[in-house]
């Protein structure tokens, strides 16, 4: 009998004053699990009190209250203390959360019956909250981790509240309470990428246009660009996104004029029918990504060498 998934994760544990950032310790996901659905008397205690507290208003009380608790980093392995350097490994796991939610478990229900990849599902002790744990695939850098977290961020940010933080993959999370939170023994991997808008970092340095860019240029990049939007299928804002940053970065290099290229994102969007589900929005997002990418320029691998 193969070995579910849960059972093959570990990772560190800490007390619950975040400013404590060594471990006490490792726990598996399914210990974790098993806590969240059925913890101690003296953790359902303190969370029936921060339930009150949340619904008081006392932000400084809850605060007081969650010292109770402990906290874990469930997407890394860590050496030392909590902090980048630190990092030993991932556990092929992210975190999405939502706060200030008003319909907290039709939201915890609705996504993990959606996302096959989704491992465990449950409410904040304040139940105006949810949090997830889904399986990605394999990564090795933080920045590949950020990729896939902004990709799955993507389809979630539909739903109000959304908490970015999770980007960060040695970011605490509390333990909680929620009795008919979901789990998945063996959930597929989520493997799609994102960006997160505005993070294009500009060239720096000198940078020359190639002076023999001629016609046969210009057709290789258009035909790049029509490959990258006619494949788009699903998960259509970051590959728009992308491709878009790209033809920008080739306008910057003098292939192709910024006009064609406005003209061939709106012709390339007109012509996919995924995209013309919401063509406004794409057109949006292409425009303004062929605007902010121009100090970006990119070479044709002909002009890499020279």
């Amino acid at each position: 009998m193969n070995e579910s998934f849960i059972d093959s994760i570990s990772f560190p544990w800490y007390d619950a004053d975040i400013r404590k950032i060594r471990p006490k310790g490792n726990i598996t996901l399914r210990q974790m699990i098993n806590s969240t659905i059925a913890p101690k008397e003296v953790l359902k205690k303190t969370f029936r009190e921060i339930e009150r507290a949340s619904l008081a208003g006392d932000k400084t009380l809850k605060a007081e209250l969650k010292k109770g608790l402990f906290a874990m980093t469930p997407c890394v392995q860590i050496e030392g203390s909590r902090n980048y350097e630190s990092l030993k490994a991932f556990n092929n796991i992210l975190v999405i959360e939502y706060d200030k939610i008003e319909y907290a478990s039709t939201l915890r229900d609705y996504i993990f019956e959606k996302f096959e990849s989704c491992i465990f599902a449950w409410m904040s002790p304040s139940k105006s909250g949810c949090k997830f744990l889904f399986r990605i695939s394999p990564v090795t850098t933080v920045l590949e981790f950020k990729r896939l977290f902004w990709g799955l961020a993507y389809e979630l940010d539909k739903f109000i509240n959304l908490d970015y933080s999770g980007a960060n993959p040695v970011l605490p999370l509390f333990i909680s309470w929620d009795e008919d939170a979901k789990v998945r023994e063996n959930p597929t991997e989520w493997s799609r990428g994102g960006y997160k808008e505005g993070s294009f970092v500009a060239y720096e340095g000198d940078f020359e246009a190639p002076e023999d860019v001629n016609e046969e240029d210009k057709k290789e990049v258009i035909n790049k660009i029509t490959y990258l939007f006619n494949k788009i299928e699903d998960n259509g804002h970051p590959q728009c996104l992308k491709a878009s940053c790209l033809l920008s970065g080739y306008v910057a290099s003098n292939y192709i004029s910024f006009d064609e290229a406005q003209d061939l994102l709106i012709e390339l969007i007109d012509n996919n029918d995924y995209l013309l589900k919401d063509p406004n929005n794409y057109k949006t997002t292409a425009k303004t990504m062929l605007i902010k990418c121009l100090g970006s320029p990119v070479l044709l691998k002909r002009h890499q060498n020279d």
